[in-house]
């Protein structure tokens, strides 16, 4: 979900750094959502794309120092710049 549209609804935003300290995803976990939100950071056509690359390379580079929790966080992050978080990958991770 893009920062407006959090504000629109009068969600409150947490940056994924804040939910990492609690996620206890394993490694096939992060490697999943990681892979779902590199192939969809690469073909959306949305106007945050650079937002969307730009997580799901934090979440590559929190996969390879084995720091999972925060490898799915951003993956989570990336998707939602991607594709929304009414998508069905979203769901998924």
């Amino acid at each position: 979900m893009f920062h407006a549209e959090t504000l629109a609804l009068g969600l409150q935003y947490t940056y994924p750094m804040n939910d990492a300290r609690n996620n206890k995803a394993t490694e096939t976990q992060a490697y999943s959502a990681l892979r779902i939100a590199q192939i969809h950071a690469e073909t959306t056509t949305k106007p945050m794309k650079s937002s969307a690359v730009h997580c799901a390379q934090e979440a590559e580079r929190f996969f390879n120092e084995g720091r999972f929790g925060f490898a799915h966080e951003w993956a989570k992050e990336s998707l939602r710049y991607s594709v929304g978080v009414f998508h069905p990958d979203f769901a998924k991770v």
